[in-house]
């Protein structure tokens, strides 16, 4: 909900952060089952993999890369995590119709699941996503009051006299890219 994942709502309706929400739970999935102590002054790489019916968390998953916001934190976090812990994370893609349980768990629907194997979550902390969020949720903000001030300012400057709006209108017309055959 808003009041524990704003940054689910930073687009709007939560629809479109979705990748950003199923990659959130590859890294709930990641800090759950793999919390296990340091193991001292031999590192351990320990390889995982895990299926996901979103071809773009595979993808960033193997890049490390992406520039969309809140997606590019959370994978932040899951690098974070990963370096840590000395873990190596690989997602493979999956068609949607052989993730059902996936499907189900989404829309509340355990019956597939034993109830034993639940495990409970109560707090989780992250070393950098929480921090990362909120300063970009700062910057979205920044830029949508700017885009607001712009389309102000752009709107006094439209010309409410009827003379200027031909002149205009041929200017943009003078300015098109005239297309020729070059054969």
């Amino acid at each position: 909900d808003r009041k524990c994942a704003p940054w689910i709502f930073s687009a709007g309706e939560p629809f479109r952060t979705i990748a950003s929400i199923e990659l959130y739970a590859t890294l709930v999935s990641l800090k759950v089952l793999i919390e296990r102590p340091e193991s001292g002054a031999h590192k351990v790489v320990l390889a995982l993999s895990g299926e996901t019916d979103n071809q773009t968390n595979s993808y960033v998953l193997k890049k490390l890369m992406s520039t969309k916001f809140p997606l590019a934190v959370i994978l932040m976090e899951i690098a974070v995590v990963c370096h840590r812990k000395g873990i190596e994370l690989h997602l493979y893609w999956l068609p949607r119709e052989q993730n059902i349980e996936a499907d189900a768990l989404s829309n509340q629907d355990c019956h597939l699941f034993k109830p034993e194997n639940e495990i409970k979550v109560d707090n989780l902390e992250f070393w950098c996503m929480d921090e990362l969020i909120a300063e970009g949720e700062k910057l979205y903000l920044t830029i949508e009051d700017l885009k607001k001030r712009q389309a102000k300012m752009a709107a006094a400057k439209e010309p409410n006299n009827s003379k200027d709006t031909p002149r205009k209108a041929k200017r943009l017309k003078a300015t098109r890219l005239k297309t020729t055959n070059m054969w």
